[in-house]
């Protein structure tokens, strides 16, 4: 078993965990083939949405069918969410923790080495991308209540800078000009974006740092300082969700359409035409037209580069959900 595959689904972070993945076998001897002539396929799944879980389960079915003799691995929010639905799908292994298959994978292929201790490594290059993407945190505990991901990465854990830096100069000197920082709730970087921007932009080869995600309350101005006058790019992608106060509380969004609409105004009085998107759910359980027609007004005042719409999708237990103090 020395050839493996991986499909990756869902955010930047779990690109990263699969390039991660992707090199540590590489390291090891196992050779990155195409699915349907892998001894090992991958599957790194998302469970953000019904049809984001749809898709890794479709996957998994579809590499059982191309490639019966393959050994099939689900990995992934979704392998946390919904083990059983994927072994129903055809997959012989469901593993959430990727550190686990990597070990579990080092004693089956080429060396046979038993490595209790390991983990997964740092990356040097990302394959498929010309920028590449930096995890530098992980895990949630805002429960949002329409939101999955508290449950199934429900540890909140920041990189080390040094390490970061370590990784951003390794992939700078591979020829990367653009790195993209990553988290499942980055604003809670530990150490402070702005100091982790400040020691990133000192790397000579690097022109140009973006931002993945992040909350509008987080972009402070030190942020804006370094957008302006530094390598950040001067575009934030900070989530709306909705501009109805009544259903902001409902979601357990921890502001109001007039502060959100306010902490644009801040971030336009310092820059000079930055670019900003955002993501907005329509359907939220209970929400009427008008509330609805608050989210409208509220996105036209947003003025808004680009705009992910995108329906609710119901997860397990959303309404048991706890709403966070």
């Amino acid at each position: 078993m020395n050839n493996f595959s991986i499909i990756t689904f869902g955010c930047k972070v779990n690109q990263y965990e699969s390039q991660q993945l992707r090199e540590a076998l590489a390291g090891q001897g196992f050779k990155e083939v195409a699915s349907h002539q892998a001894d090992i396929s991958i599957i790194n799944t998302c469970a953000v949405t019904v049809e984001s879980q749809g898709k890794g389960r479709r996957a998994t079915r579809r590499a059982r069918r191309q490639n019966p003799s393959a050994f099939i691995i689900a990995s992934g929010c979704s392998a946390a969410a919904f083990p059983e639905e994927l072994r129903r799908a055809g997959a012989h292994l469901v593993e959430p923790d990727k550190e686990k298959v990597l070990r579990m994978l080092l004693a089956l292929g080429p060396s046979r080495q038993s490595c209790p201790g390991q983990t997964l490594p740092g990356i040097s290059s990302f394959q498929g991308h010309s920028r590449a993407f930096i995890k530098v945190q992980d895990g949630c505990q805002e429960f949002c209540s329409y939101c999955i991901i508290p449950y199934v990465r429900p540890f909140a854990a920041s990189r080390p800078m040094a390490e970061v830096v370590a990784e951003a100069q390794r992939l700078a000197q591979a020829g990367y000009k653009e790195l993209v920082l990553a988290g499942i709730n980055l604003g809670r970087y530990n150490e402070g974006l702005s100091k982790l921007i400040l020691a990133l932009q000192e790397i000579g080869p690097v022109e140009r740092i973006r931002l993945s995600s992040i909350e509008a309350s987080v972009v402070d101005r030190e942020l804006l300082a370094l957008a302006k006058h530094g390598k950040l790019a001067p575009h934030f992608h900070l989530p709306l969700q909705s501009g109805d106060d009544h259903i902001l509380h409902k979601m357990n969004r921890h502001y109001t359409a007039r502060g959100f609409l306010k902490n644009l105004d801040e971030i336009r009085s310092y820059l000079n035409e930055p670019a900003i998107t955002s993501d907005i759910m329509v359907g939220f359980p209970g929400e009427t037209e008008e509330e609805f027609r608050h989210t409208v007004e509220v996105a036209k005042a947003a003025q808004f580069a680009r705009t992910h719409i995108f329906p609710f999708s119901p997860r397990p237990g959303h309404k048991e959900k706890k709403r966070r103090p």
